[in-house]
């Protein structure tokens, strides 16, 4: 599926180090980075019982599909967005990146 057309570019002020390495995003000559972004849902129990109350009224999950509103199961609670360099991306597993984003402060007092 291509999106490309769907997501948006970077300008000049936009553009920040690498959030693992502290490096510039291109310090090693590839120029191709990742930009990260990161949503923390929480499940919305409320209408999570909702909508298991209508399966079980319905008998069917698919019967429910059709006759509920399309409710969110979950809420936003925080988002988070980091740019890391490719040689990172290609390094760090996804975990570490997420923590990095999350502990900015504590990364940076880390680069040497």
């Amino acid at each position: 599926m291509d999106n490309t057309g769907k997501i948006e570019g970077l300008t000049r002020r936009q553009i920040t180090p690498c959030v693992m390495c502290g490096h510039g995003l291109m310090h090693d000559g590839s120029l191709s980075f990742y930009r990260v972004r990161i949503d923390f849902l929480l499940a919305d129990v409320g209408a999570i019982k909702r909508r298991q109350g209508l399966e079980l009224m319905m008998g069917s999950v698919l019967l429910a599909e059709v006759m509920s509103p399309d409710e969110n199961l979950a809420v936003a609670a925080s988002r988070d967005e980091a740019l890391v360099c490719l040689s990172c991306a290609l390094r760090y597993p996804l975990v570490a990146i997420l923590d990095a984003c999350q502990h900015r402060e504590e990364v940076s007092c880390a680069r040497s």
